[in-house]
């Protein structure tokens, strides 16, 4: 069994892709960075996949995750409000790790793309999502620096 909790290294995106929770931009159309999350309680295969996509621009860092379900019907998502409970419902939920810091920084975003992160909700990143027959998917972007700050660079991606 792998790790649960993947470490990876990220590319340079070409160009950053718009944040509108398609996976059509040309940076998502390579081999993706995590062919399939796993179960974070004993590494085992996650009961639905999960793929993910990421990269950075120099700026900020960029997430695309590919959620499929087999039963969308049962698909949970009602919080529209940004900082709402997202982890009762269905989310996708990055946690980040920056050398050196104190703690990790979550963000999360759910199938209607509503946001809610540890920071008080507002630091200034992005989300969105779209839903079809089979899954959902989105797009995260983050911008480097802690969060709450003006999205210059102030550190450079060290991995994920």
């Amino acid at each position: 069994m792998g790790d649960p909790v993947p470490e990876v290294t990220l590319r340079k995106l070409q160009a950053a892709p718009t944040v509108d929770g398609k996976l059509d931009d040309a940076a998502w159309q390579g081999e993706p960075l995590i062919p399939g999350l796993r179960r974070l309680s004993g590494g085992g295969e996650a009961s639905q996949k999960t793929t993910v996509w990421a990269g950075h621009d120099g700026v900020g860092l960029y997430i695309a995750f590919d959620c499929r379900e087999s039963q969308m019907d049962k698909l949970v998502a009602k919080y529209t409000d940004r900082g709402s409970p997202l982890y009762l419902e269905d989310d996708v939920e990055v946690f980040i790790s920056p050398a050196g810091a104190s703690r990790a920084y979550q963000f999360a975003v759910n199938p209607l793309g509503t946001q809610s992160d540890n920071s008080r909700n507002s630091a200034a990143w992005k989300a969105a999502a779209q839903r079809d027959g089979t899954g959902w998917s989105g797009e995260l972007y983050i911008p480097f620096g802690p969060p709450g700050a003006d999205g210059r660079a102030r550190s450079r991606p060290r991995g994920l």
